[in-house]
């Protein structure tokens, strides 16, 4: 894997892949990962689409530098700047958090968006937001705590909700949103992260016309992990009628 870097007015951004998914000339989908995601996450992306190329970056400030400013909209920015670098045609695809920055992204070379469980409303998240307090209260560096409270609205003595319903105002780019059949309420035991995505949210995403929802039977928020098979298949259809088509 190689590591490219993009520099934007608000910083750098970081994208891997292999060096034939920057220099080839097939489409490209470039994923971006949720908050706190692991190295590894969206590694597999471009399995079972042979007709693209994929590259992959992370939410900056994990395993990349911080951009100026930690908001969706700043990191919206600064992809947005990097996919006009890249030229090629992209669809992003963009697990939680990864998939608000992806409805923010204007780039003449956009032609499609998976957005994966993204979750427009923050403040109803009852089992994850405790765990990011908790976190914030007992390690979290100076830059972390900044990206909790302005993404998630998490501080030390207060959580305060984060609204994302306005990015779906100036969404024209033909989506597919995939969320978790498991639903976020009401409260109760769970092995697993529910969806981050509540019924109203979803009544939303179902209304807007420029988006395709669809559901991930007996998966909760990890999207990429239990469901992959229909991020295949949100990506092809959008390769196919976006892309390839006449």
């Amino acid at each position: 894997m190689e590591t490219r870097i993009f520099q934007t007015p608000l910083g750098e951004i970081w994208l891997q892949g292999q060096a034939e998914a920057f220099d080839g000339e097939r489409p490209l989908i470039v994923g971006i990962t949720g908050a706190t995601a692991e190295p590894e996450a969206l590694d597999r992306l471009g399995d079972g689409l042979p007709q693209a190329a994929a590259l992959v970056g992370h939410l900056p400030g994990n395993h990349c530098p911080p951009l100026l400013s930690a908001s969706v909209g700043a990191y919206a920015a600064a992809y947005s700047a990097a996919l006009a670098q890249l030229g090629r045609p992209t669809i992003i695809c963009g697990a939680s958090v990864g998939g608000l920055v992806g409805m923010g992204v204007r780039a003449p070379n956009l032609r499609g968006l998976v957005a994966l469980d993204p979750p427009l409303r923050t403040l109803g998240l009852w089992r994850t937001l405790p765990r990011f307090q908790a976190f914030v209260r007992t390690r979290a560096t100076a830059e972390e705590r900044a990206f909790f409270w302005n993404v998630f609205g998490v501080a030390v003595d207060r959580i305060e909700d984060r609204d994302y319903r306005p990015l779906l105002d100036g969404l024209s780019t033909p989506t597919w949103c995939i969320v978790g059949g498991v639903p976020l309420m009401p409260e109760r035991p769970l092995e697993q992260d529910p969806s981050l995505v509540g019924e109203a949210e979803r009544a939303l995403l179902r209304a807007h016309p420029a988006i395709r929802v669809a559901v991930a039977e007996g998966v909760g928020h990890n999207i990429p992990g239990h469901a992959p098979g229909l991020v295949v298949a949100a990506l092809r259809h959008l390769l196919e009628t976006q892309v390839s088509a006449p």
